[in-house]
């Protein structure tokens, strides 16, 4: 197996994705599922309906990463599954608002990555730029992670200046652009090779895929658990 180096020395600003990065997802995951089991007990056939349009609307997302949808991507993404499995669009609407952006905020913290606030501050003290891009609205999440003070921008693949899912470079050069640097002295931390990696190198930056050890392709880090030297 190749064993790759990063030389954070050299890094002048840090972009994380946030789902799987900074948090682990499957603690999160076994208390959403814990909620829609509770849900089920009070209301059967309503949480089977919920069930469905977070399926469909997750499924049929997925299928728009390799594709320009050729209109605003934040519409897309709802019209797309309400037309294709006849869902009520206001209704998709309010269960994703409810069940992937509102429901999970409360579990968020308990799930923070091991050694994250002393990465963070870290690097903080080197001068180095934070913020997060992901598929998903972040500055809530952050929030309730307790880390929004270590961040000075939230990007979202939905939002009109992007208007692309990863692995499109597009969040990671907008970024770059904000902070007015060179792809090359960016790294990108994302928690899936296939997507987050990809994207960087698209973008032409750096990489670090965490919650993992050893890869093919990329730097891993199973946590936060290394420092500057």
């Amino acid at each position: 197996m190749t064993t790759h180096t990063l030389d954070l020395r050299s890094i002048r600003a840090i972009l994380f994705d946030v789902d799987g990065t900074l948090y682990a997802q499957q603690p999160l995951r076994c208390r959403m599922v814990y909620e829609l089991v509770k849900s089920f007990c009070r209301s059967p056939l309503e949480t089977l309906a919920t069930t469905r349009y977070l399926q469909a609307f997750r499924r049929e997302r997925e299928t728009l990463r390799d594709v320009d949808p050729g209109c605003e991507l934040e519409l897309w993404q709802y019209r797309l599954p309400s037309e294709k499995y006849g869902l009520d669009e206001k209704r998709l609407r309010v269960v994703v608002a409810d069940w992937i952006h509102q429901r999970p905020l409360r579990y968020l913290k308990g799930c923070r990555r091991d050694d994250l606030d002393t990465f963070l501050l870290a690097a903080r003290q080197h001068g180095v730029k934070l913020g997060t891009y992901s598929d998903y609205p972040a500055a809530a999440k952050v929030a309730a992670l307790g880390l929004a003070d270590h961040f000075d921008l939230h990007l979202c693949s939905t939002e009109p200046q992007i208007n692309r899912f990863k692995p499109a470079p597009n969040g990671i050069l907008a970024a770059c652009d904000h902070w007015q640097v060179e792809p090359g002295s960016l790294l990108y931390i994302g928690d899936r090779a296939a997507v987050d990696g990809a994207a960087s190198d698209a973008a032409g930056c750096h990489f670090l895929l965490i919650g993992q050890r050893g890869h093919d392709k990329y730097p891993a880090a199973k946590s936060y658990s290394f420092l500057y030297d």
